[in-house]
């Protein structure tokens, strides 16, 4: 769904049961660029994570939903992003040039 590199916007800012002062969370709304993928069965969560250029955050304890705590990188569910998306304004600019007249045939 997402590669490294990506360009994609917070959109889902429900979860805020973080009590971990020294976390950076994102901001819903904001665009990020896709770090890394962190494939759920690495470390047995449930959804892909992603790690995001613009936020570092050090390595801790965290819990997951198989188990035992793992110790990583706080990553951000993959399905509380959208990839971002760019309209180039040149599609728009030539539907506004005049279509180039026939030249008729002569009978």
């Amino acid at each position: 769904m997402f590669s490294v590199g990506q360009k994609v916007v917070y959109v889902d800012g429900s979860c805020t049961n973080r009590s971990r002062s020294y976390e950076k969370l994102p901001t819903v709304g904001c665009v990020y660029t896709v770090r890394s993928i962190v494939p759920r069965g690495i470390y047995g969560f449930d959804d892909d994570g992603l790690l995001l250029a613009e936020i570092r955050n050090p390595l801790a304890w965290y819990p997951t939903g198989a188990g035992p705590r793992v110790f990583c990188e706080l990553h951000f569910r993959a399905r509380r992003f959208r990839p971002l998306r760019t309209t180039n304004i040149d599609v728009f600019t030539k539907m506004l040039e005049p279509a180039p007249a026939r030249e008729r045939e002569l009978v």
